[in-house]
């Protein structure tokens, strides 16, 4: 745990350090004095995060979605890539851009980088936020009511993102299918 005190200053932060890769990104917090270094799987700040518990609410009513920002290009994480093309899966990320007009399309000509053409819809199906708004889970506001009056935010977040027995038992047969998708994928690569 990183402490509070003032004499011992925060030097740097990284929220999605990718020393371990990017699908087991870290969050870093250095000090002086004491480093914290947890990954996601470890650190309840980032499950709340990726779970959008406390993502602002113009994420789920962004006026910008679906193209509408009037900019050249857009820049975005190119998430599922493995799923598109396991070559591109080098496990520190992929970006995707978007060109929205002539003048992003010249530009980018002008840039010296690598760079692989998709098709939008294949952009798409890879990251729907491009089209679609976020969706905050249904406790989120009760989190955000508890949030002044608790003694531990840990506790208060763990509670918020532990999902209903029911719910873990639904999602079930997509996980032992998700699982051995993966191993046989595992597999396969080894021939």
């Amino acid at each position: 745990m990183i402490s509070s005190n003032k004499e011992d200053s925060i030097t740097h932060i990284s929220f999605r350090d990718k020393t371990n890769g990017w699908k087991r990104f870290s969050l870093v917090i250095l000090k002086e004095s004491v480093s914290l270094h947890e990954t996601l799987e470890e650190n309840i700040f980032i499950k709340g995060f990726l779970k959008n518990l406390y993502l602002r609410p113009s994420c789920a009513h962004c006026p910008n979605r679906s193209l509408k920002s009037d900019s050249d290009i857009t820049i975005a994480d190119f998430w599922n890539i493995e799923k598109i093309n396991m070559e591109y899966d080098d496990d520190k990320g992929v970006s995707l851009i978007l060109v929205n007009s002539d003048f992003g399309r010249s530009y980018l000509e002008t840039l010296s980088f690598s760079a692989i053409e998709q098709t939008f819809d294949l952009a798409l199906f890879s990251n729907p936020s491009i089209t679609d708004d976020s969706k905050f889970p249904e406790n989120r506001a009760c989190f955000f009511s508890q949030l002044n009056t608790t003694s531990s935010i840990s506790q208060l977040i763990a509670n918020h993102i532990k999902l209903p027995f029911y719910k873990r038992l639904s999602n079930l047969p997509f996980r032992i299918f998700f699982f051995i998708c993966r191993k046989l994928r595992m597999k396969l690569s080894l021939f």
